[in-house]
């Protein structure tokens, strides 16, 4: 693992590796996304999609079997790890945690397994925000909703809980924030708070990501 935090480290002026960390627990519970499986596939195959080369898939597989397995019939694995944990409570920041312990890249974003990258400059965009501007350390984005009829819209992304999630910032590896304490439904809200304290002069909104959400309780599957 690279050790960001030495005196030394300087981000890449062009091509920075970015790091996709992808929690996946595919057994059922209250409101789990339909098809989970399909869309488990989904989401890898839209990360191998990337135009941008220099990047890695880390899939933290909590006591979840059946990713395992799918892991391991994939036809393409080149630049995806995959590592299993114990079973975790629902919305435990222990397994994002692990996927960023481990990570190479300069710059994190995260993708659910239930989720896509929509276009396949989706890491591109997000890649050349950070080297327009090397004074960031994070960056957010609108996202797309994609309900089974595939009549997309994008979503407007507001940075207040409710509104942003994961699924819609990247942050330099770098940022000294961590999952340890973020648990709970609202985990994700938890880490955000954490780089709006911590970062709150050095980030932006950025155009043209394209993260597709494809479940939303009470409204798609």
């Amino acid at each position: 693992m690279i050790n960001f935090f030495k005196h030394n480290y300087q981000f890449p002026t062009y091509n920075p590796r970015i790091s996709v960390i992808m929690p996946v627990f595919l057994g059922e519970y209250a409101n789990a996304a339909s098809d989970r499986e399909s869309k488990f596939m989904a989401a890898i195959n839209s990360f191998l999609r990337q135009i941008h080369l220099n990047k890695e898939l880390i899939i933290i597989s909590d006591g979840c079997d059946m990713a395992e397995k799918i892991y391991n019939g994939l036809g393409n694995k080149e630049n995806i790890i995959f590592k299993k944990i114990k079973k975790q409570p629902l919305f435990s920041g222990k397994v994002r945690n692990e996927g960023v312990k481990i990570a190479t890249g300069d710059i994190i974003c995260y993708l659910d397994a239930d989720d896509f990258f929509g276009f396949n400059n989706h890491l591109s965009v997000i890649a050349n925000a950070f080297i327009s501007d090397n004074s960031l350390n994070w960056v957010y984005y609108n996202d797309y909703l994609y309900p089974p009829n595939n009549d997309f819209k994008q979503r407007l992304v507001l940075l207040e809980k409710g509104s942003v999630g994961t699924s819609a910032i990247s942050h330099k590896r770098v940022c000294n924030v961590s999952w340890k304490n973020c648990n709970g439904y609202n985990h994700d809200w938890l880490f955000i708070e954490q780089l709006i304290k911590k970062y709150p002069t050095s980030y932006t909104k950025i155009y043209g990501c394209s993260y597709f959400v494809c479940h939303v309780p009470g409204v798609f599957g």
